[in-house]
């Protein structure tokens, strides 16, 4: 938060940045429950999830940046995580998506539950 000329306290880009980052966590951790519970819909689940990922690099970055002060705790720790954090759940959804991929073309049967 940053204290106003008035007096007042408004929230920093980075706290819009992390929130925004939250719900696309939120969304990773749904599609999860959904591939759980529905495991036909692995493929759609993991290219949702790939996607997921780009945005959660895209948010610190471009969409919902973080403040230019390079020592700030949000340049520091939360931009660092969220890029890790995105670059695993792209590389989960891709390894979900080739791995069905090769199983489909293999002729392999998945089983349900």
């Amino acid at each position: 938060m940053v204290e106003t000329a008035s007096g007042g306290v408004m929230p920093m880009r980075c706290y819009w940045s992390e929130r925004a980052f939250q719900g696309v966590a939120a969304l990773v951790a749904f599609a999860g429950l959904a591939a759980f519970l529905f495991p036909d819909s692995g493929r759609g689940v993991s290219l949702a999830v790939t996607g997921a990922g780009l945005l959660m690099i895209l948010i610190p970055l471009w969409l919902v940046p973080t403040c230019a002060m390079a020592g700030m705790p949000c340049n520091l720790s939360f931009k660092p995580g969220a890029l890790l954090a995105g670059g695993i759940t792209v590389m989960a959804g891709l390894v979900g998506v080739l791995q069905l991929r090769r199983l489909d073309a293999a002729g392999v049967e998945r089983r349900v539950g």
